[in-house]
């Protein structure tokens, strides 16, 4: 299977952080070899979400320990391309670091970006569309 090159949405990584699962997370992309890629505007916003009084109140390490997890297993990589088109524009940056990077493909949750299906050569993909691709 050629290697995998995404990008994770804020909310998948949330996902895995609020359900104590990092570990995990980290051995799906290591044991698949996936490459993650991220940017200082991704870590910035993920950085803003953690910080959320209702997710603050939920993580049991502080928001610095995610951070760094997250830095250490992703790819953090210059953003030379801006997007508009996003149904929500503070989601545009997602597009940013996907094309920049010549990402396959973006996994969310989000149902608007979902509805895309495909942004330049960025298909976007849920996260049972992205296991499904694993298995193959």
């Amino acid at each position: 299977m050629p290697q995998l090159e995404v990008i994770l949405d804020t909310n998948i990584w949330l996902r895995y952080i609020l359900k104590s699962q990092l570990e995990k997370l980290a051995l799906l992309i290591l044991e698949n070899e996936v490459t993650v890629y991220s940017s200082e505007r991704f870590i910035a916003e993920l950085e803003e979400v953690l910080n959320y009084p209702e997710i603050a109140n939920r993580l049991t390490m502080p928001a610095s320990e995610y951070l760094y997890f997250h830095r250490n297993l992703a790819v953090v990589s210059p953003v030379m391309y801006a997007f508009r088109g996003c149904p929500d524009p503070k989601d545009d940056f997602l597009f940013d670091l996907a094309i920049s990077v010549n990402a396959s493909y973006l996994v969310t949750e989000d149902r608007l970006l979902l509805g895309l299906g495909f942004v330049r050569n960025v298909q976007v993909i849920s996260l049972a569309a992205f296991f499904e691709l694993l298995k193959k």
